[in-house]
């Protein structure tokens, strides 16, 4: 067995650190921005509740309030339409069985992708199940994406929302949420975006693209893990999930995570369109390599537009969790598909969605870049794939 070292070295068993670790999974998580961790430690260490009316309670509620004023300010809503939550999968399932729940209608009628992340599909599943909605599962085309006719031909008079996620966090793609939100304002349909993998990575306003609710969470930015919003539109009725408090103006019952929502607003706040900038150009480089080296890999969801920080890709013949498992013994820490699904040994619900047998799901690996990663980082993984596949190292 290996442990790791705080800076990320690999200790051996004997405990003498052996190799430093590569992280290339920062569609899983990001590490914690150390300005982030810094203002996360200050407000740690103050005793206030938020929803105290004293100075120290004070305090604290000043922190939640600018941490808020921040991610309302790059959403483009108003910072009285951001609610805090543990993170994107309760954000997730408040903004469904909210809206489900609200009473518009009796069995009201929902829409989502077959690409969703399990935080919207199974909270779907389980209301239709239970008999509180009826579900329809879109498909996607062969890139990954939902097709905008497709949400329009599905809309009926029953249907109160369509659940679309930004990016896809297996493959990185990005869906036409502009306008599939055109769609659903002129229908008079509420519109859920999961912006988990695309906040801050990609052009995202929730006015501009008619988006009535989206969730986001601070791990993914490289902010602290347990943290997220919901976002909801000023009108927009939802029922709360957790009771009792009054705490986020009566819609979220529960103690602020003062610390943790102050790092997630640093988080948002350092995360810019340099970075983003700098990562395109690894994602570039990654894949102009790996075609240069294996010209018969298939990256999925090349063909459509998508962020720069996934790639997701397969090189046939060879078994992704193997890859994944050679590539782990050797310091470099990648994902043979989402997090959530990791340890199943059934093959991506997305790539068999995008019309990939299960044999060629099972050959994907995901690769995720992050701020941290280098060019040198993007090096070793290519020499590592070549030595394990090939049996050869490549030519310098």
């Amino acid at each position: 067995m290996r442990n790791e070292l705080p800076d990320g070295t690999a200790r051996g068993v004997a405990g003498r650190a052996v190799a430093p670790r590569i992280y290339l999974d920062h569609a899983a998580s990001t590490s914690l921005d150390d300005a982030a961790a810094t203002r996360m430690a200050d407000v740690a260490r103050a005793s206030g509740n938020a929803s105290s009316v004293h100075s120290a309670g004070v305090w604290a509620t000043r922190e939640v309030e600018r941490a808020r004023m921040r991610i309302a300010d790059a959403l483009g809503a108003s910072p009285e339409e951001i609610t805090f939550t543990s993170g994107a999968t309760e954000a997730n399932n408040f903004a469904l069985k909210g809206v489900v729940w609200s009473g518009r209608r009796a069995r009201p009628h929902l829409i989502v992708s077959a690409v969703e992340h399990p935080s919207i599909s199974e909270p779907a599943a389980w209301l239709q199940a239970a008999g509180h909605a009826r579900v329809t599962t879109l498909p996607v085309d062969s890139a990954g994406r939902v097709r905008a006719a497709d949400v329009e031909a599905a809309l009926g008079p029953d249907t109160v929302l369509v659940s679309v996620q930004h990016v896809n966090n297996e493959t990185g793609v990005l869906h036409p949420v502009a306008e599939i939100g055109r769609i659903c304002r002129a229908a008079e349909v509420l519109f859920h975006v999961d912006a988990s993998q695309g906040f801050q990575k990609a052009p995202l306003n929730v006015a501009a693209m008619h988006i009535d609710l989206l969730t986001a969470s601070g791990h993914k930015l490289h902010g602290p893990k347990g943290v997220g919003v919901l976002y909801a539109r000023e009108g927009v009725s939802l029922v709360p999930l957790l009771h009792g408090g009054g705490h986020e103006r009566g819609v979220r019952g529960g103690t602020l995570n003062a610390p943790a929502i102050a790092g997630f607003g640093e988080a948002v706040l350092r995360y810019t369109p340099a970075d983003v900038e700098r990562i395109t150009g690894l994602q570039q480089h990654f894949e102009r390599e790996l075609r240069a080296l294996f010209p018969n890999v298939r990256i999925h969801g090349a063909d459509a537009p998508r962020v720069p920080m996934i790639s997701n890709f397969a090189v046939p013949g060879q078994s992704g969790k193997a890859l994944f498992l050679e590539l782990d013994r050797r310091g470099i820490l990648v994902s043979a598909s989402s997090a959530c699904h990791s340890t199943l040994l059934t093959p991506s619900g997305v790539l068999i969605a995008m019309g990939l047998s299960p044999a060629e799901a099972n050959e994907a690996l995901r690769v995720s870049f992050g701020r941290s990663t280098t060019v040198g980082d993007v090096d070793t993984l290519l020499h590592a794939l070549t030595t394990i596949i090939k049996g050869v190292a490549p030519c310098p």
